[in-house]
């Protein structure tokens, strides 16, 4: 129950009848006292009806988790058995979006998870079994809104549109649209490893599934950018008891991160308890839950959770868009569809443009500089 909001309401309405009281024992002239008071009245009560909105999604957003956590009915059991035994995706990809995101999907869906749009020399050697993969576009509903005729057009002309029914479009309920689709994941599809990006998030799909494929039986994999860690702890002024503890908890950067199957299995038999947290992004949510099934497995983070390259340094698959591509799988922050499109044919042309070493420079402004040179 989020009453704390009423309680702070009845205080600032103190305090405002009281400054006005004062206000208007000084001066004759009271009207546009009274207005200003009255102004400032509707003003709160905006506030307040915002907060239990809020508050209402935030309840709706758990209850559809534990939903659809708790699904076990025989009849969706039958469907989900058919679907792993006839299929199987070496790798799902997760990308929470919106629905008015309509043409930014299908540039994705032409450049990066085109395979016929990469090189196929990049793919030489690969099992074909490498190259199956499963794109899923994870959208929730827009309060007060209906779907526009382009998104409704998108879902029959695709299958990779997944709709999170009754969780709201809202920053503070991202987190529970990632979890959503990772515990959908579970129900609908067979695969190793799932892999979660950002709408502006350019991944090296040769790179990635090459490197992917070289760890096809590593367990309770939890890999990216993660070196990421916030304050000791965080308390809610509000509500003590959910004061969260960070201690040895890090977490990979949302741009570009992956988890193995059996690992995303183990969040989804954590406790629902664990999902109500203080802190909205995803990525650090991911973690949190991450760090909580080794802590139920007696597993040490560090040994786990943090990979290391051969000189004791942490791995580093995600970058900004201004980096070599070398060793890279992820680029993120391409916020625009020029720079998405500029990058992918920067990496795309490697080949072509005689560049073994794939150390390769890309700028924001577009221009693409290959260095021969290891």
């Amino acid at each position: 129950d989020y009453t704390y909001v009423e309680d702070k309401a009845v205080v600032v309405l103190i305090y405002i009848f009281v400054v006005f009281k004062v206000m208007f024992s000084k001066t004759r002239n009271t009207l546009p006292f009274a207005l200003a008071a009255v102004s400032v009245g509707l003003l709160l009560i905006l506030w307040i009806l915002h907060c239990r909105d809020n508050s209402s999604l935030f309840r709706t957003s758990l209850d559809v988790i534990v939903a659809e956590k708790d699904t076990s009915s025989s009849e969706l059991s039958s469907i989900v058995s058919d679907t792993l035994e006839n299929s199987y995706h070496f790798i799902v990809f997760l990308i929470p979006t919106t629905p008015d995101k309509v043409d930014h999907r299908q540039l994705l869906r032409s450049t990066w998870m085109n395979i016929s749009a990469w090189s196929q020399e990049e793919f030489h050697g690969v099992d074909p079994k490498f190259l199956n993969f499963k794109i899923m576009f994870v959208v929730g509903q827009v309060k007060g809104k209906q779907y526009s005729p382009e998104f409704l057009a998108e879902t029959t002309q695709h299958d990779d549109i997944f709709i999170a029914d009754h969780l709201f479009e809202e920053l503070s309920v991202l987190k529970y649209k990632v979890l959503w689709g990772m515990l959908r994941s579970l129900l609908l599809f067979n695969f190793s490893f799932l892999v979660k990006v950002d709408m502006d998030t350019l991944v090296l799909l040769p790179d990635l599934i090459k490197g992917l494929s070289e760890r096809l039986t590593d367990q309770m994999v939890y890999s990216g950018t993660c070196y990421g860690i916030l304050p000791l702890s965080v308390t809610d002024k509000f509500k003590p008891d959910l004061t969260v503890n960070y201690r040895n908890h890090r977490y990979c950067f949302g741009g570009g991160y992956f988890l193995s199957r059996d690992l995303i299995q183990h969040v989804s038999e954590l406790d629902s308890s664990l999902y109500v947290t203080v802190v909205d992004p995803e990525d650090w949510f991911i973690g949190w839950l991450v760090y909580h099934v080794r802590r139920k497995l007696g597993i040490n983070t560090n040994e786990v959770q943090l990979e290391k390259n051969s000189d004791n340094t942490y791995m580093k698959n995600e970058a900004s868009s201004r980096y070599r591509f070398d060793g890279t799988w992820f680029l993120h922050f391409l916020r625009t569809p020029k720079k998405l499109t500029d990058a992918f044919n920067c990496r795309r042309n490697m080949i072509v443009e005689a560049c073994p070493h794939k150390v390769y420079w890309h700028d924001d402004n577009g221009t693409c500089t290959c260095f021969n040179q290891k």
